[in-house]
């Protein structure tokens, strides 16, 4: 097989206020191919007010001129993803079949998830060869928390947020 190769763009705003069910955060996803992009709109925070308007459909493909939305009858609520994932281990389990993903499909996606965190808390470009079982032990992957979010300003959102979802 020839090498693959991907590239992540993170930014990290600790401080910005974003109301959600689970984490102040939400995560916007785009795929860049050779024929067209797809857009994952509002991972974490899916369900928010930003759902009920159009401008952010789950899930948009662009390709040959055309955008086309998909998903809006999915259940705009990011505990699904583990609800139906639990689901489906505990069925092969009991059933057999294959599971969504091997045990190294799984271990790269957490690497690939580590690495815009490592790379933002040490300020340098983080190589895949870093993050392994043995860098875990010694602690050099380790993410860690920011140290610069400042948790007073959610205190005047947080008793309101269930109503605003």
């Amino acid at each position: 097989d020839p090498p693959k190769h991907g590239s992540m763009q993170f930014t990290l705003a600790p401080n910005l206020y974003y109301p959600s069910n689970y984490y102040d955060c939400d995560e916007f996803i785009e795929i860049s191919g050779t024929k067209g992009i797809m857009w994952i709109n509002q991972c974490t925070s899916g369900g928010n007010f930003l759902s009920k308007t159009p401008q952010f459909p789950p899930i948009v493909v662009c390709t040959g001129g055309e955008d086309k939305t998909y998903g809006e009858d999915l259940p705009r609520d990011w505990r699904y993803s583990f609800i139906n994932s639990t689901e489906h281990f505990i069925n092969i389990i009991k059933n057999g079949g294959e599971p969504i993903y091997t045990g190294e499909q799984g271990r790269d996606l957490c690497i690939f998830a580590k690495m815009p965190h490592i790379s933002y808390q040490q300020n340098r470009i983080v190589f895949w060869e870093e993050i392994s079982v043995e860098s875990e032990k010694d602690q050099s992957c380790i993410v860690e928390k920011p140290m610069d979010v400042d948790g007073a300003i959610y205190r005047k959102f947080l008793r309101n947020i269930r109503l605003e979802l």
